[in-house]
């Protein structure tokens, strides 16, 4: 564990800024009166969560590697980022849907049952904590593994350092 010292303190900074992103959302109307539009605002993340994982694989080339990081060490440190990002989500999200906005479920259901896009069996079963819980896992480990291999490339070090 102490290898990936670096990347479990960039899970938690992660966490913790889904945690305000969330806190964003419930203060504009995004888990009330304008929860329809909620799902292209948390699209916006992508910028603060790109720059977790650049900054995090930065110090970690600086830190571990001395500066001079391939594309293969950079991919790796992402991608164990990702998996402690996984473990932490579903903490992240209990605390967003029961503490910040724990009537967000409800008024999800009722907003997609009333436009008619979902029955309400349906929308029960996709806006619910366990479900929310399971998703961002499985969110974090593919877009994860993506972000981590493509930060990679502006990471990297291009030519050895003498």
């Amino acid at each position: 564990m102490k290898n990936y010292i670096i990347e479990i303190r960039w899970a938690f900074v992660f966490i913790v800024a889904t945690i305000l992103w969330a806190g964003i959302e419930k203060l504009i109307g995004l888990h009330d009166s304008k929860i329809g539009t909620m799902p292209f605002f948390f699209l916006l993340f992508a910028i603060p969560a790109v720059a977790i994982y650049v900054l995090a694989l930065l110090e970690k080339k600086e830190k571990v590697y001395q500066g001079v990081m391939s594309w293969k060490e950079a991919t790796v440190s992402g991608i164990v980022l990702s998996l402690f990002i996984a473990v932490l989500n579903p903490v992240a999200q209990w605390a967003i849907y029961t503490l910040i906005s724990p009537e967000f479920f409800a008024k999800a259901v009722k907003f997609y049952t009333e436009k008619h896009t979902l029955t309400e069996t349906q929308a029960m079963a996709r806006f619910n904590l366990p479900a929310y819980m399971k998703q961002s896992i499985t969110e974090s480990l593919s877009v994860g593994v993506i972000t981590s291999a493509l930060v990679a490339l502006f990471v990297q070090t291009k030519t050895k350092k003498s």
